[in-house]
């Protein structure tokens, strides 16, 4: 089994990085996992131009980094998200990410539970997992933050999907233990 970690949080230390103990972790049960630290990459935003999928598809026609992120997604079983949660959503960094992640999908569309979505360009990715970290946070931003995550997951044909909102200052091993618990039992 295989993770991608996309941590967008603002760290000069990656050795003290929430993406990098997540990592570590795996590693110690075996899941092979490899960390992607969104915000050193030039990622520009998603103008909808469609060139991703008239022009090139499955690449953005953008000049920027974004197949340093997206090749490790579509290699991997189980996508994690890191992000700052902000106004109950992600952070730019994240933001910016996330809004490419439909080149993990054609251009044809299907029906699925109700809802119009792009078909599945990579069979392999399983779980699709976001942790939000805050100091302090509404009832409201915490729901908005689940139906933002649950929608990315939707919206890339992913059933088994889940939002941690987490104290930005208490993340620690119990909580990085419960990351790698769904991770393991979702393949």
């Amino acid at each position: 089994m295989k993770v991608a970690i996309l941590d967008s949080l603002p760290k000069d230390d990656h050795q003290g990085s929430p993406g990098s103990f997540i990592g570590y972790e795996m590693g110690k049960t075996g899941i092979d996992s490899e960390v992607i630290f969104v915000n050193e990459l030039h990622i520009l935003p998603c103008f909808s131009c469609e060139g991703c999928t008239k022009v090139t598809p499955g690449k953005c026609v953008a000049k920027d980094d974004t197949e340093r992120f997206l090749k490790p997604m579509a290699e991997s079983d189980f996508i994690i998200g890191i992000t700052e949660i902000r106004f109950g959503g992600y952070s730019s960094a994240f933001k910016k990410a996330a809004d490419k992640f439909a080149l993990l999908a054609t251009p044809y569309y299907y029906m699925r539970k109700g809802k119009l979505l792009h078909r599945k360009r990579y069979d392999r990715i399983m779980g699709f997992a976001v942790i939000g970290l805050a100091k302090e946070l509404s009832s409201e931003a915490q729901e908005n933050f689940g139906l933002i995550v649950n929608r990315n997951a939707m919206n890339l044909s992913i059933d088994r999907q889940r939002a941690f909102v987490m104290n930005k200052e208490e993340f620690e091993s119990n909580s990085i233990a419960e990351i790698v618990d769904f991770v393991k039992g979702c393949v």
